[in-house]
């Protein structure tokens, strides 16, 4: 998942002023016309009042527009963020994928060479590694959606780059998801991304993820072995805004949390010294 840039953070920042500038202005408003209709010897003549409450009537309604946009245009940057996201991570998969075919006929052409020079212990221990290399590749594949696909084989690949020991674990293909597979893929890249910060200077790091399912439910986990999360952290973790990381850094779990309740989903963590879980519950939607 991309990193935020300044223009992103200047259009969270534009939104949130348009909203709270509009917010004063209507509020403003309210109180003149608390004190209109509470003192109206304050002003002298009817007709006066009644230009007042008109320009008052128009103001609002133009802030509350205003607000109303400012909202809409946030929810559509965040949509049109997830879409990328997701469009990056399927051009990952995919030049995986391509590699993975090349690299197949050049594995079979060195099995078919080592077994013409009657090496087959050689050739056998060939199969087990390119077995191996093929296996991640299945476990990956193992969900219906290809973009959630993706970002796993995106966190893989980043996991092998910063040496940090990935465990993975897909026992449900997500099937009866109450949400879109790009939303999915936000709410996980935020989770791991999180994992890998976390793990910056631990010895030994590790990262398990894993996408289960019950008869009803979906159980997404990230969890990580590094440093334990502080109990006032955790009361504060899925405020927006609120982060350990600095500015621009806290609308990530607030998203995720948002994400998850829109569809009646639960979100949860647990931090000890030797493992920060958290927990992702999504109600299925199963077709009638």
């Amino acid at each position: 998942m991309r990193r935020l840039t300044s223009n992103d953070i200047d259009i969270k920042k534009l939104s949130f002023m348009a909203i709270y500038v509009n917010t004063a202005q209507i509020l403003s408003a309210a109180f003149i016309a608390l004190i209109l209709i509470f003192s109206p010897n304050l002003i002298g003549s009817i007709a006066m009042r009644i230009l007042l409450i008109s320009v008052l009537i128009v103001t609002s309604t133009g802030a509350y527009l205003d607000i109303r946009e400012a909202v809409r245009t946030r929810r559509l940057y965040d949509h049109a963020d997830m879409l990328e996201d997701s469009i990056d991570n399927l051009t990952y998969l995919n030049t995986e994928m391509r590699k993975q075919r090349h690299d197949f006929m050049n594995h079979l052409q060195v099995i078919y060479s080592l077994l013409e020079l009657n090496e087959p212990k050689e050739a056998i221990s060939y199969i087990e590694r390119v077995h191996t290399d093929l296996a991640k590749v299945g476990k990956i594949l193992k969900t219906a959606h290809p973009s959630i696909n993706a970002l796993i084989a995106a966190k893989t690949n980043d996991a092998e780059e910063a040496g940090v020991s990935f465990l993975l674990n897909v026992s449900t293909s997500l099937e009866h998801l109450p949400l879109a597979p790009y939303e999915i893929c936000r709410a996980m890249g935020n989770l791991i991304d999180n994992a890998f910060d976390a793990l910056i200077g631990q010895n030994n790091p590790v990262i398990r993820v894993s996408f289960e399912e019950t008869a009803s439910n979906y159980r997404m986990t990230v969890s990580n072995n590094g440093p334990q999360i502080d109990q006032n952290v955790l009361d504060s973790i899925f405020t927006a805004g609120y982060s350990t990381k600095g500015t621009g850094r806290g609308m990530g779990l607030s998203i995720v949390s948002d994400i998850v309740s829109s569809v009646g989903g639960m979100m949860s963590v647990d931090s000890s010294p030797a493992i920060t879980k958290f927990i992702i519950e999504l109600p299925k939607k199963i077709p009638i």
